[in-house]
């Protein structure tokens, strides 16, 4: 079974199991540990392999309201006629997010985010001995809108559209006709996030296999 469609029935079965989920615990004092995974495409003339993952660590600090730290990484690759082209992206980025409503098994939620970010941009030459690698900082800010669908109280499946840019851009082949070249780019992704705090951590344990 190809990957795309294993990911397929894994959000359908996420999704039919919601029924029989425990509330959500998400108060002051408890912690937040997760990592989501975003997914883009670009035109089908210049296949691109893409890895987009945001590790997170935050505390709520009121009923529905988390602070923390996330730990972007994109890794681009690229291989043509003439070229191997990547890009590699390292970010740190403070966050604030509030989830949403009244409903403790299915929250909306919002994220603002703001840090700094680093470029290893890469291009070698397959017919010749050509090599450049350009590196490049700059400011980062995204905001994310999804929904958290908690499987038990201390472990909630998300899904999320997130949309990211930074302040600086660079002028290299390999940003031609790739989309991750714009000023922003818009990601879906999913992932899986932790609460552990007061006695949810034992809860976490006797639920995880």
């Amino acid at each position: 079974m190809k990957p795309t469609h294993c990911a397929y029935w894994l959000m359908v079965a996420v999704l039919l199991n919601l029924t029989s989920v425990a509330n959500a615990q998400i108060e002051p004092g408890t912690y937040l540990v997760g990592t989501h995974v975003g997914h883009f495409t670009s035109n089908d003339f210049r296949p691109i392999r893409t890895l987009n993952l945001t590790p997170a660590l935050g505390r709520f600090i009121r009923t529905n309201l988390v602070v923390g730290l996330e730990l972007p990484f994109q890794y681009v690759y690229l291989k043509d006629m003439m070229y191997i082209q990547s890009l590699t992206t390292i970010g740190v980025s403070p966050f604030v997010r509030y989830y949403l409503g009244s409903n403790e098994t299915v929250k909306p939620f919002g994220t603002l985010s703001a840090g700094w970010l680093i470029d290893y941009d890469r291009s070698v030459g397959l017919t010749d001995n050509y090599e450049h690698l350009l590196t490049n900082s700059g400011f980062l800010y995204g905001a994310t809108a999804g929904v958290a669908f908690f499987l038990i109280p201390a472990v909630s499946f998300d899904v999320s559209a997130n949309y990211t840019a930074h302040s600086k851009t660079i002028n290299f082949l390999i940003r031609e006709g790739m989309n991750y070249g714009s000023p922003g780019v818009l990601r879906i992704g999913f992932g899986f996030q932790v609460y552990l705090g007061n006695d949810k951590r034992k809860r976490m344990l006797r639920c995880t296999y």
